[in-house]
């Protein structure tokens, strides 16, 4: 409910109020009820209009901002870009990862990731085999590898799995490093491979790309997968050094044409197409980074932007030190400490996790990944002294 209808709703109970009760009875002891009410409804309305006025003024701010961060965003330099896959409601194994995306490419024309040094001003398309980049070789050099955390329906006696609730995809640093060669059959969600640019480029020289075309088969291959296996999502990141590089807060583009397009726009012989030119694909880029700017579980918070709020935020906040261990990806939204503090192989009692931002980039904002630190504050995160 917006602010603003709050306002109007208790504005009208307090008039209608008032006007019932003058009007059922003048005498003195309903008479100061009526004044009691009119009282409170008036002391309301005003601290709801105060409200109003710093929600809208914070939210003017908080576009401005979005205005202000893309626009350094843009100029900002491309440090690498990330190539994921994700399931985000089934598992399959490792092994056979790469067969979910077999004769998927993307192909990026009027881009060169790698310096040349060649002299010769040709510019070479970049072209990225996805089901060569997933096979179980390339595992161990994943970014972050997802693994699977179910809620599920179990019989009591006989402990059959009956039902699954809800199903999310955790996905982190320190999981890369369970899956040597051995544990090919092991049940994964998600992989997330980087890709270094050698030659400077912007999020800006996007807009002059010739076009960016992601390539699928029409049919695609059957694969064992655990769960209903029906949203899958395919993310090219842009990540930017918007911030210090690889840092928590490091801004990235999404330049899949998938996650633009509700269905693709070219079909030839076997082969579909999700293709856009890079001028449209930076105007559509942008409209959703300016849109889920400021965004907490897909939602508008107007209400975390009032005075109340401020208020309450600085009652009740303290400063924490401590180091960081690690960064969580995860689609649950409200994950527990527990599979936080797993994910990145801690334990103890002074760990602390806090929510750092999200990534709804994907197609319709259905899922989400949500981006959470593990940090110790057992350990002091003072600089040492020279």
């Amino acid at each position: 409910m917006h602010i603003e209808l709050l306002v109007l709703i208790l504005s009208l109970a307090g008039t209608v109020s008032a006007a019932f009760f003058s009007y059922r009875d003048e005498k003195k002891r309903h008479r100061r009820v009526v004044q009691a009410i009119g009282a409170v409804s008036v002391s309301v309305v005003g601290l709801a209009g105060i409200e109003l006025y710093f929600e809208n003024q914070n939210i003017s701010e908080l576009k401005a901002l979005a205005e202000r961060s893309w626009n350094i965003v843009s100029a900002s330099p491309i440090d690498h870009f990330e190539i994921e896959f994700l399931i985000a409601d089934g598992l399959v194994e490792a092994g056979q990862f790469y067969k979910v995306l077999e004769q998927n490419s993307l192909q990026i024309k009027g881009l060169t990731l790698a310096d040349t040094g060649s002299g010769t001003g040709q510019v070479q398309d970049t072209l990225f085999s996805l089901d060569d980049m997933l096979k179980p070789e390339n595992l161990l050099k994943a970014t972050r590898i997802g693994i699977g955390t179910a809620t599920v329906e179990q019989n009591r006696w006989t402990d059959e799995v009956t039902d699954m609730h809800s199903f999310d995809c955790t996905a982190s640093q320190p999981n890369v490093a369970q899956f040597a060669e051995q544990a090919s059959n092991k049940l994964i969600c998600s992989v997330t491979i980087s890709v270094p640019v050698q030659k400077p480029i912007t999020v800006a020289d996007i807009g002059r790309l010739s076009k960016i075309v992601l390539s699928s088969p029409r049919s695609t291959p059957t694969i064992k997968c655990l769960g209903p296996c029906k949203k899958t999502y395919i993310s090219v990141r842009a990540v930017t050094n918007y911030g210090p590089p690889h840092s928590l807060y490091s801004e990235a583009i999404e330049l899949s044409p998938r996650s633009y397009l509700v269905s693709p726009n070219v079909i030839d012989g076997s082969t579909i197409q999700y293709a856009l030119p890079g001028d449209a694909l930076q105007k559509l880029a942008e409209q959703r980074f300016k849109d889920t700017y400021g965004y907490r579980d897909k939602e508008p918070f107007e209400f975390t932007l009032g005075l109340m709020v401020s208020i309450y935020q600085q009652l009740t906040t303290r400063e924490v030190r401590g180091v960081i261990l690690g960064e969580v990806w995860t689609t649950a939204s409200s994950p527990s400490q527990e599979m936080l503090n797993s994910a990145v192989k801690a334990s103890g009692t002074d760990l602390m996790q806090f929510h750092v931002r999200e990534w709804c980039m994907f197609g319709g904002g259905e899922t989400c990944w949500h981006v959470y630190a593990v940090m110790d504050t057992s350990v002091s995160a003072k600089p040492s002294s020279p």
